[in-house]
């Protein structure tokens, strides 16, 4: 007995060592790697946010930040003005990026010897809560109460999507509107600054900007993904932005679910050109009004930085892998900063803008390289010639809501729902929601919104015009361009009207007979 008690304890003590070099290269290996990291990412300033490459940090690592900022501008300046103070204000909103030297030069990667704010250090809640998911799913056995942890935890990270690539693999997406706020918290807002990048300096970044004139919506987006494989693999950012178009609250709503949609679609593609598997994705979004009168700029924006030294807690950079981003504030003494708002979706008939170029009034416009998808629409739902005879007595009406080319009423046109690219013709009266082109008939014409001309005894566009009206009566609700009739009738207007009676409801004289003219 005393025998086998003795060969028990020395092969015990024979194993201590080898266990714990299993566990110093498999149970620290993460720790010690974010550590290394870190303390190579720290800039010569106490209290500002350093830039990534500067000889004097405390290394070769930098710390990314997931930033998408809208900021807008009274449009009462030449456009050059308008659009250099609206990047500038789009930079103070959120996260406060103000007095920066942004250099646009670098690849939307974080490597090796970099970090993810938010993700890998000062995590999130929901980067933590996954994280602990995923561990109790490894476990072979679990207790009861891991069974009801498991569970809450399962119903707390459902992804938005699951995408699947062309290769077998799924890959999750996340919600990373929290990833998108650590930043701010860590940076500080306009109003309550933190650890601010030092102002004046250079700063590498990837980035994506957008300006426009209002009135319409604006959005911006960005998407995280993790790649499975960080040795050999760098984790991917997608920076998109672009403006939108609204016939209502339901195709806004569809406005997020397309963008994910893209911008998880354009992250698996990567990694199939690249034979790496994603692990997860994640994505966040933020819309914004532009009203009429102000331009409007959306940015998304990942910055290469260095932690300020005031920033790392004191019992080292370790402790920034274990702790959260709400303990993080904790431990630099900071209050809760007010709650962000990323979906500005109060929807008014007033403000559903249809005016500029873009694909059709389904779809959201990308400035990023990624192919927007129609939200109501396929592609093949489009024909070069319709023939209307009553309302809702379109042949083809029901399969092509869309016309490239010419549409005939014979009397009439009258679709609500469609978008018309080229010329209407009817021979008394013609109604759809988009033109592009011309519209003309002899009784009256109506569009929710034209690029064009309309011609008839009596016009109207029941929100934008971008054009010119011709005809007896002429009314609009937002005209940038020109009416001529007996009356012409706008409540904005930006351009000239000559008729008997000439009413612009914001202009410099509402009623002015003959000529009235705003800009």
């Amino acid at each position: 007995m005393r025998k086998r008690i003795f060969i028990s304890l020395t092969a015990a003590l024979m194993l201590l060592p080898i266990a714990a070099f299993a566990f110093n290269l498999f149970g620290k290996a993460e720790s010690d790697k974010i550590k290394e990291v870190v303390d190579g990412a720290v800039s010569p300033y106490d209290s500002h946010t350093g830039a990534y490459g500067d000889r004097n940090n405390s290394g070769d690592s930098y710390i990314n930040l997931m930033c998408i900022n809208i900021g807008d501008v009274n449009d009462d300046m030449d456009n050059s003005m308008e659009n250099l103070i609206a990047e500038d204000r789009a930079k103070t909103q959120g996260t406060y990026l103000g007095q920066v030297n942004f250099i646009k030069q670098s690849s939307s990667f974080s490597g090796k010897n970099g970090l993810v704010w938010g993700y890998h250090i000062s995590k999130t809640e929901d980067v933590k809560a996954l994280e602990k998911m995923q561990k109790l799913k490894r476990k072979k056995q679990l207790t009861d109460e891991e069974k009801k942890e498991l569970e809450k935890l399962q119903k707390h990270c459902s992804p938005v999507i699951t995408v699947s690539s062309s290769k077998g693999f799924k890959v999750p997406v996340y919600n990373g509107d929290e990833l998108v706020d650590a930043g701010r918290k860590l940076l500080g807002t306009n109003d309550s600054k933190r650890f601010t990048i030092l102002p004046g300096e250079e700063v590498k970044c990837a980035e994506k900007k957008f300006i426009t004139e209002g009135p319409k919506y604006i959005w911006t987006s960005i998407a995280l993904c993790i790649s499975e494989d960080r040795e050999d693999n760098a984790n991917l950012f997608i920076n998109n932005v672009g403006d939108f178009v609204a016939r209502d609250k339901e195709d806004l709503k569809k406005l997020e679910q397309e963008i994910i949609r893209n911008l998880s679609h354009a992250a698996v593609r990567y990694g199939e050109e690249n034979n790496i598997v994603l692990k997860e994705i994640w994505i966040s979004t933020r819309l914004k009004w532009i009203p009429e009168g102000k331009v409007g700029c959306a940015i998304s924006l990942v910055p290469y930085l260095t932690l300020a030294k005031n920033a790392v807690p004191e019992d080292g950079a370790q402790t920034l892998a274990e702790m959260s981003i709400n303990e993080w504030e904790k431990e630099m003494g900071f209050s809760p900063l007010p709650e962000y708002k990323f979906m500005d979706t109060d929807l008014t008939p007033e403000n559903i803008s249809f005016s500029g170029e873009r694909e059709s009034v389904y779809t959201a416009k990308s400035t990023g390289g990624i192919k927007s998808e129609k939200s109501s629409a396929r592609k093949d739902e489009w024909t070069p010639l319709q023939i209307g005879f009553f309302k809702d007595h379109f042949p083809p009406a029901e399969k092509y809501p869309n016309i490239y080319g010419v549409r005939l009423g014979l009397p009439i046109t009258y679709d609500d729902g469609s978008c018309l690219y080229g010329i209407d013709l009817s021979a008394f009266f013609s109604a759809t929601t988009l033109v592009k082109g011309l519209q003309f008939t002899v009784v009256g014409t109506q569009a929710k919104t034209i690029d064009g001309l309309q011609v008839s005894i009596a016009n109207f566009a029941k929100e934008n015009i971008n054009g010119m009206q011709f005809g007896g009566v002429n009314y609009a609700e937002n005209s940038r361009g020109f009416q001529l009739g007996l009356v012409n009738y706008s409540k904005k207007a930006r351009g000239i009207q000559i008729g008997l009676v000439n009413i612009i409801e914001n202009g410099w004289i509402p009623f002015i007979p003959i000529l009235n003219l705003n800009f």
